[in-house]
């Protein structure tokens, strides 16, 4: 272990011995509105595994993953929530210098703690959905420096001497998501959305200057690797007996291969391949069981065949996202895609984890079937959203004159705006919830999807 404060890294399992009989030990407390249920037994009987192109089940069942990813829930994307920031670090650092660091994740745990609750849980069982990709990040589980990572100019010293505190109330409130999650038969996939120095530059990654510095290839690019390395070292060990945790999704669209002189477009190549190597190694040392996942940018093209690497029970995951509104436009690119992995020949489950035919519902259920048809994994994006679109299976509804439900009034702005601390807290409290309505026909075709059998493949 290298010179970083070493009280950070003690492993969530000690951690979560202490808290079990002290309570949260860290200064930010919260409360979710579901029960804390992670010291209970897991109801699985083992593991979901890769069966050659098949997953099955802990007792050997083929399955398939079909459900909806939790965007906007503990990641911020303005689009599609109740806020106005350019991304999560930004409006962290910008509510701890408005208030403090207390009263900035005390407002963001009334954000989540409305954003989703029991019944939303019940809306996703009642649709049959079996799988919610849960999007996640740094900040989710260490409480550091938001300046030092905002830095223009951060040193490697820096950062791999940073202090970092685990945020043990909110590991808690994740241990009971996935325990309800199983409550009602639905996986999780724990998606890392958000990796030390950014994987993209996006916004989705909680850091949108465009850096995405995990790519460096200096020092401090190595110091942001092994960052991320240690985190899901640590979460592997923490993690390692919740078998409802379907799979590790190691890197969400790591398109940063900018620092690749051979490298024209900004795809996944052989800087993400060898470092999803380290992260499978690294993770393997301290669990054995958990089925990863490998995320491409964007094509079969972006990965390479499991056996150069020697990778076993792994997925391959897929994105895909086309702006045109015209339903046979959508289908072809949605099928072109399909085509493209399941020709590839890689010889693991494969998954196509974000997608969404763009205003486009007759497209839907034409994808949606190709992709049952062959075996693919699905999780739609995603749950909620705020706007009047099908990109949610919930949205904003429209009163009768077309105008929202919820008007922009109701957004914090902190970009420009100065909302006082009680006016955030009743924007994220439960009036964020009351604008929102059920996307009745994506959840028609969602239901009817989810339903189908598992063919012979």
């Amino acid at each position: 272990m290298n010179k970083r404060n070493h009280l950070a890294w003690i492993p969530f399992a000690t951690f979560a011995l202490l808290s079990s009989c002290q309570g949260p030990t860290s200064a930010h407390s919260s409360s979710s509105s579901y029960p804390t249920s992670a010291e209970e037994p897991g109801l699985r009987q083992g593991y979901v595994k890769a069966s050659g192109t098949e997953l099955v089940d802990g007792e050997g069942n083929v399955i398939m993953l079909r459900g909806t990813n939790l965007g906007g829930y503990m990641l911020h994307e303005s689009w599609m929530c109740l806020v106005d920031s350019p991304d999560l670090l930004y409006t962290v650092n910008t509510l701890t210098e408005r208030f403090d660091r207390d009263a900035a994740f005390e407002l963001l745990d009334i954000y989540q703690a409305n954003f989703w609750t029991s019944e939303d849980f019940d809306n996703v069982q009642a649709l049959g959905l079996n799988c919610l990709r849960l999007p996640v990040s740094y900040l989710d589980f260490y409480d550091l420096d938001f300046d030092l990572m905002r830095s223009d100019n951060p040193t490697a010293e820096e950062l791999l001497s940073m202090n970092m505190v685990l945020r043990l109330d909110h590991i808690q409130k994740i241990d009971a998501f996935i325990r309800e999650a199983e409550k009602r038969g639905i996986y999780i996939i724990l998606d890392l959305h958000g990796a030390y120095g950014s994987q993209n530059g996006n916004d989705h990654s909680i850091d949108s200057r465009q850096h995405d510095w995990l790519w460096r290839q200096d020092d401090v690019g190595a110091a942001f690797r092994e960052l991320t390395l240690d985190l899901w070292t640590v979460l592997a060990e923490h993690y390692r007996g919740f078998k409802n945790i379907a799979g590790y999704d190691l890197l969400n669209e790591p398109a940063g291969d900018v620092y690749d002189p051979e490298c024209v477009t900004s795809v996944t190549g052989k800087i993400q391949w060898d470092f999803f190597d380290d992260l499978y190694h690294a993770i393997r040392a301290v669990d054995q069981e958990h089925l990863l996942i490998m995320e491409s940018c964007w094509t079969a093209e972006n990965l390479p065949q499991p056996s150069v690497y020697g990778w076993e029970n792994v997925m391959y995951e897929f994105h895909h996202y086309d702006g045109s509104t015209d339903d046979d436009y959508q289908f072809q690119t949605h099928k072109e895609r399909i085509d493209n992995i399941v020709n590839a020949s890689f010889g693991v489950p494969l998954y196509l984890g974000e997608f969404c035919p763009h205003c486009s519902y007759e497209a839907w259920t034409p994808i949606l079937n190709l992709l049952n048809e062959k075996h693919v994994s699905w999780t739609t994006w995603t749950y909620r959203v705020r706007g009047t679109s099908e990109w949610g299976l919930y949205h904003i509804r429209t009163n009768n004159n077309g105008d929202p439900s919820i008007p922009v009034s109701e957004v914090v702005h902190l970009r420009r705006g100065n909302d006082s601390f009680e006016e955030i807290e009743r924007k994220w409290g439960v009036d964020q919830r009351k604008g929102f309505s059920r996307n009745d026909a994506l959840c028609a075709v969602i239901q009817e999807a989810a339903k189908a059998p598992i063919s012979k493949n």
